[in-house]
């Protein structure tokens, strides 16, 4: 959290602002079973692909999907992936039914 609002321009310690009014996204990974499919832009300037790597190797799910998306940044992550974005959702899809 506080490095997304640094990349907007709020100094997050000048108003108290910690990692711990997050999402916890990292802690909670820990208590996901089901399938997982990651999708991360590899030139993402607000949340760094390192991010989504951390969350990967957490992960409970032995099948775990990493998708990382070169050339793609925040926004155009799907234009960038292809058909990849679409054929790995339905591949997520099918492991969950």
């Amino acid at each position: 959290m506080v490095p997304l609002l640094e990349l907007c321009g709020v100094c997050a310690a000048r108003y108290g602002v910690t990692e711990s009014w997050g999402p916890r996204n990292l802690e909670k990974m820990a208590s996901v079973s089901l399938p997982l499919l990651i999708m991360h832009a590899e030139e993402d300037r607000i949340i760094p692909v390192a991010d989504a790597e951390l969350l990967y190797r957490a992960a409970l799910d032995p099948d775990r999907v990493l998708l990382r998306v070169p050339r793609a940044g925040h926004n155009d992550i799907q234009v960038q992936a292809g058909s990849a974005y679409f054929e790995h959702i339905g591949a997520l899809l099918r492991r969950l039914t």
